[in-house]
């Protein structure tokens, strides 16, 4: 999927992070869950992608680091499965360098 313009939005993803900021991704989407698995420390917080970022809807979630991305991608889709909504991506945020 495309985006038409720089200034178009993808409505929704869910990023898994794993010792790395998502902060250059949110730009992209108008709401995101960011499913953090990193175990260090990170110099960046929800509450300044929050503050950085207001024209996205963030939603954040601290999990256990399963080993893969892959894990919480199934999590949130068999979480909401009734729900989900109809075009979203699902992106590790160490994807684009």
């Amino acid at each position: 999927m495309a985006l038409k313009s720089e200034t178009e939005k993808l409505p929704f993803a869910v990023i898994s992070v794993y010792n790395d900021n998502p902060g250059y991704l949110l730009k992209y989407f108008e709401e995101v869950i960011i499913m953090d698995n990193s175990d260090i420390q990170q110099e960046w917080n929800e509450k300044s992608l929050r503050t950085e970022n207001t024209n996205v809807r963030i939603s954040y979630s601290r999990t256990h680091n399963p080993g893969h991305s892959l894990r919480n991608f199934l999590d949130y889709i068999t979480d909401n499965y009734d729900n989900l909504p109809q075009k979203f991506a699902l992106l590790k945020s160490n994807i684009v360098p």
